[in-house]
């Protein structure tokens, strides 16, 4: 009963989305638009639990588009194990050894050349900003 019921709405979605797939983007982008506005209106979402929920939501729909997203079954499972496995490793064991002076000299140097490169582009003039502003 339940692998029919499965297939069933399976068909359905897939029916849905063959024939009717710009009422689809619209629900989906109007739904997108209406949930932002809120969220703009009561502000930032500060529950720690809420914040946890949504992260690992956004987490398990990542793990869904990087399964589907290849034809190889293998290798989107390896993908998927690699990525997990990395993100148990706590932070600190990826910098073991290194001197703290070198780590923060690291974000330092890519915040400097990061803000080149909107300089470069056009998008910030670094004349503008103080030393203070960026790097405290």
């Amino acid at each position: 009963m339940t692998a029919w019921l499965l297939q069933y709405l399976w068909q359905n979605i897939q029916d849905l989305l063959m024939y009717y797939s710009y009422y689809v983007a619209i629900y989906f982008i109007t739904a997108g638009v209406v949930s932002f506005a809120v969220c703009y209106y009561k502000g930032p979402v500060t529950n720690p639990r809420l914040l946890d929920l949504i992260r690992w939501s956004i987490q398990f729909l990542a793990v869904g588009l990087i399964y589907y997203s290849s034809q190889i079954v293998e290798v989107s499972a390896t993908i998927i194990a690699l990525v997990v496995a990395i993100s148990l490793v706590p932070r600190h064991f990826y910098m073991l050894g290194v001197p703290t002076f070198i780590v923060s000299y690291w974000y330092v140097c890519d915040a400097k050349s990061f803000l080149w490169v909107l300089d470069t582009v056009g998008m910030i003039s670094l004349s503008a900003l103080r030393c203070s502003d960026c790097f405290t």
